[in-house]
Formats: structure tokens, C-alpha cells, sequence
């Protein structure tokens, strides 16, 4: 039997914005934020719609257990949440009606998130092209010898054989290109918020 006291949610955010936005969407909705596993494994229990806030602060590891401490002076409790990768994010969640909003300087900490964003960004593009390159080598190396050699020869057959191989590279590289062009996107709209 499902439990409808507990709701758990698998989310990859690029961007701050659109994670604050859905974590207060699900405050509205009656879920308070209880953990977040591995930067996208949101976990929420039931609360009264709009009975909790939740915000984000970035902040070098070292400085975590002080916001910690400043937090829950002003009404926030700290959402555990595992330091896997880059680890720099705190999550905090508080009752709306005792929570004191300001006690985080907003701009600061959104330039530093955007920081830390475009960089991890940037980062992920780079692995990628190079794991995209590696990969069309491999490809070439594979396929267009055989398929050289066989129309050169005349093998109708072999020709006929590779032709999916060929298809499904096709495909592939299209997949590749588009998740390419998704994180460059991603990179120049955080890069263009930072202005």
C-alpha cells in the first residue's frame, strides 16, 4: 500500500530558479521538504497547503554548520541532504508564519549559485564533447572500413547489413547533438543571468 503521508520525486535542475519555484510549488500543494538524496531525489511529507517555505542557499562547506545555526535562530530547520558531487547547497524549510525571510542576503547568494551553476555546466559540456568525439572515432573506426571495403567490392549483402548500424548511428548522433545543445543552452541562460 502506498503512503500518502510521504512523497518522493526524482528532479534534475539546472537552474535554481526553476527548483526554488518547484519546491515552494510543492509547499503550496501541502508537501514540506524532508531530504534531498544525490541532488535529485526529493523526498516531502504532508503538511497544510502553503504551511511551509523553503529556501536555497549555496555556501562553501565550511560555512554550513554556521548558516545552520543562523537559520534555525530565524525560524528555518536545515533539510539533511547528501553532499554528493559538488555539495555546496543548503536546503532549509520553515512554517511560513515563523520563518524570518531576510535573513539570507538573496543576492549574493544567487550570484554564487549562478557561479557554481555555469561552471558545473560549462564542466558537463566539456566531458561531454570529448565523450561525443570519442565516440564518433569509435564509430568510423567500426563501421565505415567495413562498409567501404564491401561497396568497393561490390557485397550487396555486407551493404545491406550495415545499413541499420548506420541508421542507428545516425540516430544516435542526433540524441548526442541534442542532450549537446541542451546543456549549452542551459550554460549561456545561466551565464546571461549573472549580468
Amino acid at each position: 500500500m502506498k503512503n500518502k503521508n510521504t512523497h518522493t520525486q526524482f528532479r534534475f535542475f539546472a537552474d535554481l530558479d526553476r527548483e526554488l519555484m518547484f519546491l515552494r510549488s510543492m509547499n503550496r500543494q501541502g508537501w514540506r521538504l524532508e531530504s534531498v538524496a544525490r541532488g535529485m531525489l526529493y523526498r516531502f511529507s504532508r503538511s497544510k497547503p502553503g504551511e511551509y517555505t523553503t529556501m536555497i542557499h549555496t555556501a562553501p562547506s565550511n560555512q554550513h554548520e554556521a548558516l545552520s545555526k543562523l537559520a534555525g535562530e530565524n525560524g528555518f530547520e536545515t533539510v539533511p541532504h547528501t553532499r554528493d558531487g559538488f555539495g555546496d547547497r543548503l536546503y532549509f524549510s520553515g512554517k511560513r508564519e515563523n520563518a524570518f525571510r531576510g535573513f539570507i542576503d538573496e543576492d549574493d547568494s544567487r550570484r554564487q549559485t549562478l557561479l557554481s551553476i555555469a561552471h558545473r555546466m560549462r564542466s558537463l559540456a566539456i566531458v561531454y564533447n570529448a565523450l561525443l568525439l570519442l565516440f564518433i572515432a569509435l564509430t568510423a573506426a567500426l563501421y565505415v572500413r567495413p562498409l567501404i571495403a564491401a561497396v568497393s567490392g561490390g557485397i550487396a549483402s555486407d551493404v545491406n547489413l550495415l545499413a541499420p548500424f548506420l541508421i542507428i548511428l545516425g540516430v544516435l548522433a542526433a540524441v548526442f547533438i541534442g542532450i549537446d545543445a541542451a546543456l549549452i543552452r542551459s550554460y549561456i541562460r545561466t551565464v546571461k543571468k549573472l549580468r
